[in-house]
């Protein structure tokens, strides 16, 4: 594992253990390097590929439930746009009880 300053200061005794990511050979790991009560440090990595694959094991679940839930609304909702599908339409041209005819039978006597 690489050795930087921040990793000397630790086996030095100036710091606390640090946690980074490293690149080695092309292979994310995430390192902590630790003081000794001895004297000197401690590293300790981890691949990270493991945690890359699930992480984009679950991006594409999200995608293929967004693409499947816009597909299902878009079916729920009539498809193309013809106006079809969720029970809004009433056969007047617009949403039941908003149209003009509604205006017309609140009037009653003519206004009193």
């Amino acid at each position: 594992m690489p050795i930087d300053a921040a990793d000397q200061a630790v086996a030095a005794g100036s710091s606390g253990p640090i946690t980074r990511t490293v690149d080695v050979d092309g292979v994310s790991y995430r390192m902590i390097t630790v003081p000794l009560r001895s004297g000197g440090a401690i590293q300790v990595a981890r691949s990270l590929t493991e945690t890359d694959d699930v992480l984009e094991g679950l991006a594409q679940r999200l995608a293929l439930i967004a693409v499947a839930s816009t597909l299902g609304l878009a079916w729920a909702c009539g498809g193309s746009g013809s106006g079809g599908g969720l029970p809004f339409d009433s056969g007047t041209g617009g949403t039941s009880g908003a149209g003009g005819s509604a205006d017309a039978s609140l009037g009653g006597s003519g206004g009193r």
